[in-house]
């Protein structure tokens, strides 16, 4: 491992189908190796498709700090300055603009290389494409239709349909926002116990499940994911 755990912002490392783009970055939600291909464990969400993936640490790595390297400032010793032959204000107004003009300059050059170095590399349409590369999360696949297609309709159950794959996903520890993250949509509150914001506080939540007249009930204490099934409805 690269030192990446749950939170850690990172770089996308190159272009994975159509669903990351090299230079992007994403979070990585849970690590989590996965059973058949071991070596890919970061689970993110793609922001072209909001598909989720487990990516390897070939895909990502931790997004660096780059440091700027501040401009040079040997022209600032040959200003004509009040102290030395009196105030001369156009030979100090160039020079200022000169200082100013390397900065920019060399932030730019900096950012170029930092974010556009290999922008334009185009893959060889020869290579084929690695097996391993996109890895959805079971059960899901990438999405391919036009974002003017109708939202799906809403029941009493929400607006997603919770298989077995997404549902063996969610981790007991995880937090609300973490299940829905997974299953791809907000369940609807079935019941709650104590007040919110104290100890012990607990709520269960219910969601679609994708064999009909069942559904996957969560039950959360203090925001924790702790007993999820799948029952009849």
């Amino acid at each position: 491992m690269n030192g990446i755990n749950p939170g850690d912002v990172c770089i996308i490392t190159h272009d994975i189908g159509t669903s990351f783009r090299q230079g992007e970055q994403v979070v990585v939600a849970q690590v989590d190796p996965d059973p058949q291909a071991p070596q890919f464990r970061y689970l993110v969400q793609s922001q072209a498709d909001m598909n989720w993936y487990k990516l390897s640490d070939q895909d990502i790595v931790l997004q660096q700090q780059v440091e700027v390297p501040a401009p040079q400032m040997t022209q600032v010793m040959d200003l004509d300055l009040p102290s030395k032959r009196g105030t001369n204000w156009k030979t100090l107004g160039i020079s200022l603009a000169v200082i100013v003009l390397i900065a920019v300059v060399g932030l730019g050059a900096m950012y170029f290389l930092v974010w556009n170095s290999s922008s334009t590399d185009e893959p060889v349409v020869e290579e084929p494409v690695r097996s391993t590369v996109p890895r959805t999360v079971p059960g899901t696949t990438p999405s391919t239709t036009p974002s003017t297609t109708p939202a799906p309709a809403v029941t009493s159950l929400g607006t997603v349909k919770v298989n077995q794959s997404k549902f063996e996903l969610a981790q007991n520890g995880m937090n609300y926002s973490q299940v829905v993250g997974v299953f791809g949509g907000p369940g609807v509150e079935r019941s709650a116990t104590g007040t919110p914001g104290q100890p012990g506080y607990m709520i269960e939540y219910v969601w679609d499940g994708e064999t009909p007249g069942t559904a996957v009930f969560c039950t959360f204490v203090d925001d924790k994911l702790t007993v999820k099934r799948i029952a009849a409805l």
